[in-house]
């Protein structure tokens, strides 16, 4: 999802668009707690990091992630 958010330079994308989008692509609910779990495991390996709070929360690829 990161690798289709928009050009190489910004490759940031909302929280809040990350899950809306996984809900549109899956036939099950989309936990908002489950889905942080994820983003925390994801960070913890180093291929993303997540930015902001609450409704300002962004997601990034790490550059060779």
């Amino acid at each position: 999802m990161l690798d289709s958010a928009g050009s190489a330079k910004s490759q940031n994308i909302r929280w809040r668009d990350v899950i809306k989008r996984l809900g549109e692509q899956s036939s099950i609910w989309v936990d908002a707690v489950e889905f942080a779990e994820v983003i925390k495991a994801l960070e913890s390996e180093g291929i993303i990091a997540a930015i902001g709070e609450r409704d300002r929360r962004m997601i990034r690829k790490v550059e060779g992630g």
